[in-house]
């Protein structure tokens, strides 16, 4: 009875280990990444509520077609990258060009969408890369 208890405990202690050793290798680089995808989210978030931009001013040319100016101020205290920009004229989103590539705290972008169609009263959006918008309107 002595040599078989021994070796059951040598045979369950060697499976415990084994065990114990798949389940970390599975588990520690689960955790790890998951850690990683947290710094990433709050990086995401502190960089989501450090942004904020306001359309300034709309200005529209003459003619059935029509180009539009959009003025947008970063009011917030993030570099943004223009190229991220989405801007949405009647809900429908529209390609532009800028004068700048990167805008900066307190500086201001001139945005301009061409070929543009529609009459009445027209509502712009433009949204920032991360989420970020302001609404402005223009009379066509």
């Amino acid at each position: 009875m002595g040599f078989s208890t021994s070796a059951a405990f040598a045979i369950l202690g060697v499976c415990i280990f084994v065990c114990l050793d798949i389940l970390s290798s599975s588990f520690l680089p689960s955790l790890s990444e998951l850690n990683t995808s947290y710094k990433y989210m709050e990086k995401r978030m502190v960089e989501k509520l450090n942004t904020d931009i306001d359309v300034i001013d709309i200005t529209k040319t003459s003619g059935t077609t029509y180009n539009i100016s959009i003025k947008v101020k970063n009011t917030g205290s993030t570099e943004l990258d223009v190229s991220d920009f989405t801007v949405i004229v009647n809900g429908t989103i529209e390609s532009y060009s800028t004068d700048k590539e990167y805008l900066y705290p307190l500086d201001i972008v001139n945005i301009t969408v061409t070929n543009l169609t529609y009459t009445g009263t027209i509502r712009v959006k433009v949204v920032t890369g991360n989420g970020i918008g302001d609404y402005g309107t223009y009379t066509a």
